[in-house]
């Protein structure tokens, strides 16, 4: 089986690959409105993202997804934008818009475990 692209977590200015999750489930494009479909073997679920620890709280601040831009809607304020690829997307700069702009878990000790 191929390996797939990780999401990761920014913590203290370092990267981290998020290999597991502990509680309930991170935002997905689903709950977004937006269908993701796999694109290769290294991404079977379309699309991977970027989590922010910030005052000890995860936040969504990047998506990429397999489609075209053209073939998304805009996130509130936020545009999708062409990602390397013809075919691929990129959502960035969500922290700086409040509609999607979330807490998504807790940066705690405790919840580190798996990054």
């Amino acid at each position: 089986m191929t390996r797939q692209i990780p999401d990761t977590v920014i913590y203290r200015d370092q990267k981290y690959v998020l290999a597991g999750l502990k509680g309930k489930g991170l935002l997905t494009p689903t709950d977004l409105n937006i269908v993701a479909q796999g694109f290769a073997t290294a991404c079977y679920r379309g699309y991977y993202c970027q989590y922010t620890c910030i005052d000890n709280s995860l936040f969504l601040t990047e998506l990429i997804l397999f489609t075209a831009a053209n073939q998304l809607p805009d996130l509130g304020d936020i545009v999708p934008v062409k990602y390397f690829l013809e075919e691929m997307s990129q959502y960035q700069n969500l922290k700086n818009s409040m509609s999607i702009f979330r807490r998504f878990g807790d940066c705690t000790k405790s919840n580190r475990a798996y990054w």
